[in-house]
């Protein structure tokens, strides 16, 4: 799915840019002097896609979200009176469409939301993880109350989306949903301001360290991480920050810059090249890897390889 950074002059111009979406939008009022008809930020993945977008002027919207996606939508405080479907809402009500569902709804000016588009087997995977019994999509809630300390939560994972689309952030997305699905699902639990035991954050941990060490770089993944950990991504989340002071993602990323930097250092002359190793490593983009190395090693890929520190011979033979 194509990046979208934009802000439009003409509600008209917006409603042509916005991708998957298949959406009218018609104004109620003008938008201020000097402000944008309409801003959006739009990008995604196979399984999730995300967008936040503001309107100057109070709008009528109907239409469809993407298709074969739920669809939870959340809107930054303060908004009142909205209406949605047939319900007056404001900014602690976060909403649901349906795969197949339609939007209805009229926007006062200055609205903002947030909308993260999933699948419906990412959803159950999530449950199944969160060990939460999914009803059928007939009978799930399309309006919940989301109380202030998981809004707020929720909120800031959603503008760390929004300020970093690139690489899509797949670690936020988890996070989200591991949040929101119990809130959904199950309206009145209290697991989700309970942080994991001690004991199964350890055992992550472990267990993801373990796996780290002998799988294959190229095929490292958040998922593959938390399959072989068999927890959710928000008690994997709560160990790496607490024992390794980055979220798993992030940890992902600096291992793969490390084992890197390892086979850099200690390359045969002329065996490997800068592009070999990156892709040894996981890395797919070449130049995006060069500027991440130099940012944690204050040194291009190519200046370690020049600089080869020698393997150490054995001195037994």
């Amino acid at each position: 799915m194509q990046l979208i950074c934009a802000e439009f002059g003409h509600i008209d111009e917006f409603c042509q840019s916005v991708q998957t979406w298949d959406a009218k939008f018609y104004p109620l009022s003008s938008a201020r002097t000097g402000e944008p008809a309409a801003s959006i930020i739009q990008t995604g993945s196979n399984n999730c896609q995300y967008t936040c977008a503001k309107f100057g002027s109070a709008l009528k919207q109907f239409g469809a979200p993407p298709k074969g996606f739920v669809t939870f939508s959340f809107m930054e405080a303060p908004t009142r009176g909205y209406w949605w479907r047939g319900h007056i809402l404001d900014s602690s009500m976060a909403r649901v469409l349906p795969v197949g569902g339609e939007l209805q709804s009229i926007s006062p000016p200055g609205f903002c939301v947030h909308t993260l588009s999933v699948t419906e087997e990412r959803i159950e995977a999530i449950a199944s993880r969160n060990e939460i019994d999914l009803p059928l999509p007939s009978q799930r809630m399309e309006i919940f109350h989301v109380p202030e300390i998981a809004l707020q939560r929720i909120l800031i994972c959603l503008r760390a989306m929004r300020n970093k689309m690139q690489p899509f952030p797949q670690d936020h997305v988890g996070e989200i949903l591991d949040q929101v699905i119990p809130l959904w699902i199950c309206p009145h639990t209290v697991a989700l301001v309970k942080k994991p035991s001690l004991r199964a954050r350890d055992i992550a941990v472990h267990k993801s360290l373990e796996f780290l060490e002998q799988c294959d770089l190229t095929e490292l993944s958040l998922q593959r991480l938390l399959d072989q950990c068999s927890v959710s991504e928000r008690t994997l989340d709560y160990a790496y920050r607490e024992r390794l002071g980055a979220s798993p993602a992030a940890f992902i990323k600096q291992y793969r810059l490390v084992s890197a930097r390892a086979l850099l250092r200690h390359a045969e002359p002329g065996e490997l090249t800068v592009g070999n190793i990156a892709a040894k490593t996981g890395f797919s983009h070449l130049g995006q890897f060069s500027t991440d190395y130099r940012r944690a090693f204050g040194e291009l890929p190519k200046e370690t390889l020049r600089n080869l520190i020698p393997l150490p011979t054995d001195l037994t033979s």
